[in-house]
């Protein structure tokens, strides 16, 4: 037989919609790592977003944040940080535009004053238009940002942002030779909304 080294992505893949794991998930994963292959995670979220009962399945590694971080064999192998100076330059535009935005480091997960209500209007937005009620794990989600805490930190692998006034376009030429810019990766988040990496 030969091994193979499998990626699975957390939304959508591991978790449903709800953000619930189902049985034939788990049943696969370990079933897949009795086989001889190696599971990773591999996810947009940061390695602090990502729920116990997840990791509980148990995977061989984790990439996390779009690719920022490495994590394997219990310690973090790979840390593609932004330099301080790129992510100042970031707060400081998000910050002037009025743009809410979040910083993603290996271990934690830091929002902008106002994110947590401006994330909760679009959640309600999206649940109304699809006439669903709100999930537990949409509330699970959000116990993952300290809002308001310090934004600017030398271990900054992702900033993501939500949609606001300023288009797109203009955000893309703002940081032009500074970031790579990933639009609308969640679409509840808004179309004027993306990663920076």
């Amino acid at each position: 037989m030969t091994r193979r080294i499998v990626f699975l992505d957390i939304d959508g893949t591991l978790i449903d919609e709800q953000e619930q794991i189902q049985a034939s998930t788990v049943e696969a994963v370990v079933r897949a790592r009795a086989a001889g292959h190696l599971l990773f995670i591999c996810t947009g979220r940061s390695r602090a977003e990502i729920y116990p009962q997840i990791l509980d399945i148990g995977f061989d590694g984790i990439v996390s944040a779009g690719g920022s971080f490495v994590w394997l064999d219990g310690e973090t192998r790979v840390s593609r940080t932004m330099p301080i100076e790129d992510a100042a330059f970031a707060i400081d535009y998000f910050t002037r535009a009025g743009i809410d935005f979040y910083v993603q480091s290996d271990s934690a997960v830091v929002a902008s004053p106002g994110f947590r209500a401006h994330l909760r209007r679009l959640l309600a937005a999206e649940l109304a238009e699809s006439n669903r009620v709100e999930a537990d794990g949409q509330v699970q989600f959000e116990k993952f940002f300290d809002e308001g805490g310090q934004v600017l930190r030398d271990d900054i692998g992702k900033m993501c942002f939500l949609s606001a006034a300023t288009p797109i376009d203009d955000i893309r030429a703002a940081f032009e030779g500074r970031f790579d810019i990933i639009n609308a990766t969640v679409p509840v988040l808004g179309p004027h909304s993306g990663e920076l990496l």
